[in-house]
């Protein structure tokens, strides 16, 4: 997307994220995507490992098939 980099800061602050957390339990996550998608795998491991960084379990998996009626 174009036209959000000024709202959005390029770079990490993972002491910051950490900081944040600090008193808090976050739930652990499950991020599924699409199996047929190769670039989605790619996208949700890289934040599951973004997210595991600052202490965030994140467990990645595949969507479930849909079934049709």
């Amino acid at each position: 997307m174009t036209g959000y980099s000024a709202v959005f800061p390029a770079q990490a602050n993972l002491q910051r994220a950490r900081a944040l957390l600090a008193d808090a339990r976050p739930p652990a996550l499950t991020l599924t995507y699409d199996p047929r998608d190769p670039q989605a795998q790619l996208i949700a491991e890289r934040i599951a490992l973004n997210a595991r960084e600052v202490g965030i379990a994140v467990q990645v998996s595949l969507s479930e098939p849909k079934t049709s009626a």
